[in-house]
């Protein structure tokens, strides 16, 4: 099935319209954002990869450091309040400080929105650090993994993922080099989408970028500004 731009998607009774590129996987439609997440509106779902919450805070000579988690968390508010949201998956890193200094001021955050659940699909580590902090009273979920429809969602790619399904997974934060018609080359982030595992750019735009290049039977999806370009 092709892929098309800016399709429009019915929600009780109106229209919603929804900048990204759609592509199927496992028979849902999955939009691809170019604010760096996917979106299932059969379930309402947002998935979010690679945030590295708060790195801004410690890679930036920016002197109005507060202001950028702010910014960090109006993104997402902006996504919520875009689409008919019911429930979020962040996976991967969520917080970029090993201390994680932006927990409380993040969990404060989502704790305003009381129709969206939040659910964080992270590594091992990560759950443990998370059940010594959080003393389930917190909105947010701990995960190793969530299923929807044999679509199978990870922290990272699994290697013996030997399910009938489909792999939907993060900590690679893909990126690809545009060459303009003057020769300059841009690194965009993009999506990667291989036979049986789609994998998500990082949600943070502070994360670096690993490059990649195109193989024979994958599709790279770059993203420019507002506009999800297939490679």
């Amino acid at each position: 099935m092709g892929t098309t731009l800016d399709d429009t998607v019915p929600r009780t009774g109106n229209s919603l319209k929804i900048k990204g590129r759609k592509i199927k996987v496992q028979g849902l439609d999955t939009y691809l954002l170019p604010e760096r997440a996917a979106y299932l509106p059969e379930h309402n779902l947002l998935i979010i990869a690679d945030w590295y919450l708060g790195k801004g805070r410690v890679t930036t000579a920016s002197e109005n450091k507060e202001n950028l988690l702010s910014h960090e968390l109006n993104k997402l508010q902006d996504l919520l309040k875009a689409y008919n949201i019911e429930k979020v998956l962040f996976l991967g890193n969520l917080f970029h400080d090993p201390k994680w200094a932006e927990y409380e001021p993040f969990q404060a955050f989502i704790a305003g929105f009381s129709n969206v659940e939040f659910i964080w699909v992270a590594s091992n580590d990560a759950a443990g650090q998370y059940e010594t902090l959080s003393d389930n009273k917190y909105k947010l979920q701990m995960r190793k993994q969530y299923v929807v429809d044999k679509v199978f969602f990870f922290s990272q790619e699994q290697d013996n993922f030997v399910q009938e399904g489909f792999q939907v997974v993060a900590s690679q934060s893909p990126g690809y080099i545009i060459q303009g018609k003057a020769g300059q080359k841009y690194r965009m982030p993009c999506f990667l989408h291989e036979e049986d595992m789609l994998v998500l750019p990082a949600f943070g735009q502070f994360t670096d970028m690993n490059l990649i290049e195109k193989v024979k039977g994958t599709k790279i999806y770059a993203i420019l500004a507002n506009y999800v370009m297939a490679i």
